[in-house]
């Protein structure tokens, strides 16, 4: 035993900290089901998306086209709430002019950036024929799995029940 490894065990340290980023059997079909989403909703690229190894439950878009989502939110959604939580990150790409083709909601004047990217997600979900109601359910998991200290995510919610209504029936 080497003289480091020594002072490391009488030190008390018990080996190699378990890296958080070593990917488990289950992270290529994460990463299929979050990549074959995300192709239906933005069908011409434009996006690179990624499953990270994040604790937390949520998911992030990058000016630079990139949008993650962690492993947990991806565990907890089903397939509508998942293509809701790619829609909204869309939306904060579309609402930062990273993305051409914008959805009509951007000429609405929702002030808070996470209701904005919520309302242009609701867009992207009934132009792609999934019911706009994923997005509130999404939203509600996430308040539940982050116990949502400040209240936020619960008013998001309501907000988006409110617009995100079911499109009309077809005549």
């Amino acid at each position: 035993m080497t003289l480091l490894a020594l002072v490391a065990v009488g030190a008390g340290c018990r080996g190699l900290s378990p890296r958080l980023d070593v990917a488990s059997p289950t992270d290529g079909l994460r990463r299929q089901r979050v990549e074959r989403t995300g192709a239906m909703l933005l069908p011409g690229g434009g996006v690179r998306w990624r499953v990270t190894s994040r604790a937390d439950v949520g998911a992030w878009a990058w000016p630079d086209g990139r949008i993650e989502v962690s492993r947990t939110l991806v565990d907890r959604l089903d397939d509508h709430e998942l293509a809701a939580a790619l829609a909204h990150e869309l939306g904060h790409l579309f609402d930062g002019g990273h993305l051409p083709s914008a959805p009509h909601a951007l000429a609405g004047g929702a002030s808070d950036l996470e209701r904005r990217a919520d309302r242009i997600g609701c867009e992207v979900l009934v132009r792609h024929g999934i019911p706009p109601a994923a997005m509130p359910r999404m939203l509600a998991k996430v308040a539940a799995a982050t116990r949502d200290p400040s209240g936020e995510l619960a008013a998001r919610v309501a907000a988006a029940r409110g617009a995100c209504p079911a499109p009309p029936p077809a005549p």
